[in-house]
């Protein structure tokens, strides 16, 4: 598995209460550091590698606090630290109907610095990242929220409806509003 500094700002912000309030951001690195991982361990590591990218990075960072806090907290301070603005500027504006080149005027970056520094942060382009995390916003503002299709589109940053719906139908295989009954479909079944 890969993980991104993007990757490593969630999980900080998912961790932070754990890690040694005393730890600094480390001045080197190990090259290597080895930790010693009983088979209980090995095999839950495995399980979640299987199921969730997300939930086997948790794990295996809170099983390493666990051995040794202040190294490992030292460590995920000094991984964030370098694009935290950029990850932050992202997050807080990925729902804005920009394009890559608006994007990265806003943060003030030529469209080659800023698609470069996207890949290495976020581990694919801009554009495809955008595009996931506004359907994945979308899917849930779907089955959560009782939006218009069109009201929601306009959110996550589409230009319009045929856009969202295309895409929405290869994203996901199925059309907004097929979401959206088959939630409720299953909450009848449950009643």
């Amino acid at each position: 598995m890969d993980f991104y500094n993007a990757d490593l700002q969630q999980l900080y912000a998912e961790v932070v209460e754990l890690l040694d309030p005393e730890s600094k951001p480390l001045l080197h690195k190990e090259t290597v550091k080895q930790v010693n991982v009983e088979k209980e361990v090995v095999e839950v590591l495995s399980s979640l590698s299987k199921l969730s990218a997300p939930s086997f990075l948790q794990f295996c960072y809170v099983y390493c606090l666990s051995l040794d806090r202040h190294y490992f907290s030292s460590l995920l301070r000094l991984r964030i630290s370098s694009n935290k603005s950029f990850c932050d500027f992202i997050e807080e504006n990925f729902l804005q109907p920009w394009s890559i080149t608006e994007l990265a005027e806003e943060f003030d970056l030529p469209v080659r610095k800023f698609n470069q520094l996207f890949q290495d942060c976020y581990g694919k382009s801009a554009k495809r990242w955008l595009l996931e995390r506004r359907l994945k916003h979308a899917r849930k503002l779907l089955i959560t929220t009782p939006m218009r299709v069109l009201d929601i589109a306009l959110e996550c940053g589409f230009s319009n409806h045929a856009h969202f719906t295309d895409s929405f139908r290869r994203h996901f295989c199925c059309n907004p509003k097929q979401i959206r009954q088959s939630v409720l479909t299953q909450s009848d079944n449950i009643v």
